[in-house]
């Protein structure tokens, strides 16, 4: 979608979002994963939408408040 949908869409919309991010760049930060299978690593994926007409947040995991920076609150993904 562009960065900005004029006229907006007033009708509720269902979207997905896929991604990848190589192995690669993880490691430029936090060093040789080695084998990733069966390993299981903390995450953290959120959406804002601060500066829309219908301010919105999601976290995949449930959050005591809009922070989205408490590692408690990150959820786990596991490789298999």
């Amino acid at each position: 979608m562009p960065e900005v949908v004029e006229p907006e869409i007033t009708e509720p919309v269902t979207w997905s979002l896929e991604f990848f991010i190589p192995f690669s760049l993880l490691e430029k930060y936090v060093g040789t994963t080695g084998k990733v299978e069966g390993q299981s690593w903390q995450a953290n994926f959120y959406k804002c939408g601060d500066e829309t007409s219908h301010p919105h947040w999601a976290s995949w995991t449930p959050l005591p408040e809009k922070n989205f920076h408490l590692p408690e609150c990150f959820g786990r993904i596991t490789f298999e």
